[in-house]
Formats: C-alpha cells, structure tokens, sequence
C-alpha cells in the first residue's frame, strides 16, 4: 500500500492508510486536544512534477485537522532517502527545508507516509520550531524496521 501511494498516488491506500492513522491518532489524543495543523512533508518541486502527487499531503487529508501543503517547501532537491546510508541519511536533508509563514504558539504535526532514520522529519521539525511552533508532533504511516546493529546503537 505504501508503495502504491508513494510512486503511483493511490488515493484508495492514502485513504485507507489515512483512516488507520486517524484511528490511532484519536485514541492517542483522547484525552489532549489535536494539534492546530498539519504540515505534510514537502517535496521538491522536480520530485513532485515527476510524481503527480505528495503522499504525505494525499494521507494528511484523511487525519481530521486542517492542512496547508504549502506551509513548507523543500528549497534544496535532496538525493532521495531510500539506499542512502544512516550517516548519509542524517546529513542530507541539512537546510532542506524553508517557511515564508510564523507558525507562532502553534501545535502542529508533521505527516509523512514513511519514516526510516527520523532526519527528514528532525530537519522539517527544525524549521517549523525557528518558524515559532510551541510543539511539533510526529505522525507517519509506516515505520522501517531497524537493523539490529542500529537498533541496539538507538537503545
């Protein structure tokens, strides 16, 4: 499913992963108010003209807050993440990410379909807290297994 959303925009998978979220995410927020936005993982302006779509804004529309796919653009078209090492991974989205707008006092969560290491969600997470944000929350579909000699590195 997550490959059907990410390369071919499926907007069934965005809408079933997105329903999945949203469950999970009304549980986990049951007794705390939900974020004030949500800030899809922007993507460069060549990968989102090739692609069609951005995967992390198709699941962002199922989640029950409102959403700017605009708050944030990706300024520097980074090699992709996938086959990149961890330490490559750390370092290649550094100052990838701008804002033209305050995010002051707001709680606001970041949406992506995949998350591997965390560094694109750290360096997003970065610019929205310079941007003004009092809070920034995670929320992704899916999670990559760590290997064990990183798992046991993160522990």
């Amino acid at each position: 499913m997550i490959h059907r959303l990410k390369f071919r925009g499926s907007r069934i998978d965005a809408r079933v992963l997105g329903g999945l979220l949203a469950s999970v995410i009304a549980d986990s927020y049951a007794d705390q108010p939900l974020p004030d936005l949500i800030v899809p993982v922007p993507l460069s302006r060549r990968r989102l003209t090739r692609r069609g779509h951005n995967q992390a804004a198709l699941l962002a529309r199922w989640l029950g807050v409102p959403f700017d796919p605009l708050a944030c653009e990706r300024v520097r078209d980074t090699p992709p993440q996938a086959g990149l090492s961890r330490t490559r991974r750390l370092h290649n989205l550094t100052d990838a990410f701008a804002t033209s707008r305050r995010f002051d006092d707001l709680c606001v969560a970041v949406v992506d379909d995949v998350m591997t290491t965390g560094s694109t969600v750290a360096a997003l997470t970065r610019t929205l807290l310079a941007a003004g944000a009092k809070e920034v929350h995670v929320w992704i579909a899916a999670r990559t297994l760590q290997p064990a000699r990183e798992s046991a590195l993160l522990e």
